[in-house]
């Protein structure tokens, strides 16, 4: 499965983030945790992580993001794995 993070690399509006999604930046990995661990750093580093999607078309929204960053923290250290 692939999972493709939707982010901006400074603080935007949801609606600028909508009007803008397919010019944004975008990376892609193989597994859920690593697309997680990068949102950790992106979000650190003063960006947003806004969405990830899955090839299956799961979404997990910038809400839901925050919440499995900051509740899975220790299990995200280390990631994304270098590829």
């Amino acid at each position: 499965m692939q999972y493709i993070l939707y982010y901006s690399d400074r603080p935007i509006s949801e609606p600028a983030f909508r009007a803008s999604k397919p010019s944004l930046p975008t990376v892609a990995y193989q597994e859920l945790d690593d697309a997680l661990g990068m949102s950790r750093v992106i979000n650190a580093r003063g960006g947003i992580a806004w969405e990830i999607v899955g090839s299956d078309g799961k979404k997990v929204d910038r809400a839901e993001i925050s919440h499995l960053v900051a509740t899975r923290a220790a299990e995200l250290r280390g990631r994304p794995r270098a590829r």
